[in-house]
C-alpha cells in the first residue's frame, strides 16, 4: 500500500508556501509544510470564504524536496508554473 498522497498550499495572498504546522510561510517547497488531503482542504476551505487565497497542490517528490534543500532555492519551475495565471 502507497503511502497517503502529501500536498503543499500556495497562499496567494502571500505569495508564499505555508509552513509546517499550518505556521508561518515560505518561498521554498523543501520548507513548506506537507498535509494530508483532508487538512489541506481544511486550510484551503477557511482561507477561501471569501476569495480565494489558497490552493493545494500535489507535493513534490522526495527527490525533488532533495534537490531544493541541496540548490536551496523557491519553488520548482514545474509548481511556480501552476501558479502563472492567477499572479498575471
Amino acid at each position: 500500500m502507497s503511502p497517503p498522497e502529501r500536498y503543499l498550499i500556495w497562499s496567494f495572498e502571500h505569495r508564499a508556501w505555508r509552513g509546517p504546522g499550518r505556521v508561518g510561510y515560505t518561498t521554498a517547497t523543501h520548507r513548506a509544510g506537507m498535509y494530508t488531503a483532508e487538512e489541506a482542504n481544511e486550510i484551503c476551505n477557511e482561507a477561501n470564504r471569501t476569495s480565494i487565497e489558497d490552493f493545494m497542490v500535489p507535493a513534490p517528490s522526495q527527490s525533488q524536496i532533495d534537490r531544493d534543500n541541496a540548490a536551496d532555492r523557491g519553488p520548482s519551475a514545474r509548481i511556480a508554473a501552476a501558479f502563472k495565471h492567477k499572479d498575471g
